[in-house]
C-alpha cells in the first residue's frame, strides 16, 4: 500500500485488499484532487517467491468524470490493455519480485 500522505487532498490512499480465487491478493489505492487516480497491485506466488504480477491504473478529471482512462499491465502474460488504443499491446516488463525489507524487524 502507498504511504498515508500519498493520496493528496483525498487523504490516505489505502482502500483495502481483495483476495482472488487464484490465491492472489490485490491492494487498492485511490487519491488525487481535481485529477483523481487509483492504482492496484496484484501480488501472487510465482517462481518460488511473491511477485507483483498485475498493475491497474485509472485516472479521471473530477470536473469531467466521464473521461476516465485506464491501463492494466499483466506482467505474467506481457499484455497491456488500455482505454487508449495506441497504448494497448504487448510490453516487456516481467513480474517484480518482492524482496524482504532490509534492516527492519517485522515484529
Amino acid at each position: 500500500a502507498l504511504c498515508p500522505q500519498c493520496g493528496g487532498i483525498m487523504g490516505d490512499p489505502y482502500q483495502g485488499i481483495d483476495k482472488g480465487n487464484d490465491g492472489s491478493i490485490t491492494v487498492h489505492n485511490y487519491g488525487g484532487s481535481r485529477h483523481r487516480w487509483s492504482i492496484s497491485y496484484t501480488i501472487a506466488w510465482h517462481q518460488d517467491a511473491f511477485h507483483v504480477v498485475r498493475i491497474k491504473r485509472t485516472s479521471f478529471d473530477s470536473l469531467k468524470p466521464n473521461t476516465e482512462e485506464d491501463e492494466t499491465l499483466d506482467l505474467l502474460k506481457g499484455v497491456r490493455t488500455s482505454s487508449d488504443p495506441k497504448a494497448a499491446g504487448t510490453h516487456t516488463q516481467t513480474p517484480v519480485r518482492i524482496e524482504a525489507c532490509q534492516g527492519t524487524d517485522p515484529l
